[in-house]
């Protein structure tokens, strides 16, 4: 499953306590203190049939950076992708200083369930299948 959308659907205007929360996949180039990076970790299928997978579990983390106190944002994050992407908090990753960016790093690990989709993909535009 594409996560992408989804994160982006429901963190692209994300404020918290009156401020702008930017979020971006992989790394943020910009100029924030506080931001938000994503990215997927795996992708493992789950249920089989006849051989075939049925379900895929995706898994990712969301990273939270900032030079504040990051308890109540860390909640609010976590409550944002549980109740509105819809996923399934697995976990929080050890929460570290970074001396090099003066930011605290905050990983947040969540998983999703989704049908398989690739096997249902029909190979229209090709000659001779």
């Amino acid at each position: 499953m594409n996560i992408n959308a989804i994160i982006e659907s429901v963190f692209s205007n994300f404020t918290f306590e009156g401020q702008s929360i930017p979020i971006a996949p992989n790394i943020y180039r910009g100029d924030a203190t506080t931001y938000l990076v994503y990215y997927t970790s795996s992708i493992i299928p789950e249920e089989f049939a006849d051989d075939k997978p049925l379900t895929e579990i995706t898994s990712g983390t969301l990273d939270i950076y900032t030079n504040k106190n990051y308890k109540k944002l860390k909640n609010e994050v976590k409550r944002k992708l549980v109740q509105e992407c819809g996923f399934t908090w697995t976990g929080d990753e050890m929460e570290d200083y970074e001396e090099d960016t003066k930011l605290w790093h905050c990983p947040i690990n969540f998983a999703v369930d989704d049908d398989v989709s690739f096997l249902t993909v029909t190979n229209q535009g090709k000659e001779g299948n």
